[in-house]
Order: structure tokens, then sequence, then C-alpha cells
């Protein structure tokens, strides 16, 4: 069942809340509160696969994490990692994503 509600302005809205209504919504009912520490998965893609691997193990060196062939490209152009570990605080979940973001590996972080 989806809530129904009314938003800031008057206006009728219908929210719906993740894991049955677990997760807190913030001040701006714009993201998700997370609450830490938490786990979290990166999905990193490039063209290169043992590249990727690489990456992830150089941003994340000294740290716990779990790594996993997620997707491949049909013609195998492209490759996808999913890459799961435990993140302290919002700045350290935020600073691995930019570290990885901007590794000449990985085309994009999601």
């Amino acid at each position: 069942m989806i809530p129904k509600s009314f938003d800031r302005e008057g206006k009728f809205s219908l929210i719906s809340r993740l894991n049955h209504g677990k997760d807190k919504m913030n001040e701006n009912e714009c993201k998700p509160e997370i609450i830490y520490p938490c786990r979290w998965v990166y999905k990193v893609i490039g063209r290169d696969l043992s590249l990727l691997h690489s990456a992830v193990a150089e941003v994340l060196s000294g740290e716990n994490y779990a790594v996993t062939p997620s997707r491949s490209s049909k013609g195998g152009a492209y490759h996808c990692l999913s890459v799961e570990l435990t993140v302290e605080s919002e700045s350290v979940r935020v600073g691995f994503y930019e570290k990885l973001r901007r590794h000449p590996a990985a085309i994009m972080v999601l």
C-alpha cells in the first residue's frame, strides 16, 4: 500500500517507502536518510576488466570489500563490477565514489 499525503505546497502526492517503510526520508523528502555504518554497493563500469579490478584494489586498499562481476556488453566492449563494502559515513561513501569515478580505468560509477 502506498500512503497518500500532501506536499509542502498543499498539492496531493503519493509517497512510497523502501524496505517496507524502514527508510526514513530527510527533511526535504528528496532522498532516503542513510544510517551509518551501512553496506554499500558501487557499480564500476569500464572497458578493461583487469584494469577495473586493479582500480578497485588501488582505491580501496586496506578496506574489506567484495568484488563480483556484474555484466558485460554483448560485444565485450564494456564490463561492470559490483563492489560491496561497509562505509562508516557519508563523507567516506562519497570519497570512495569520487576516487573510483576519477580513476582512468572507470568510465562510470553508480
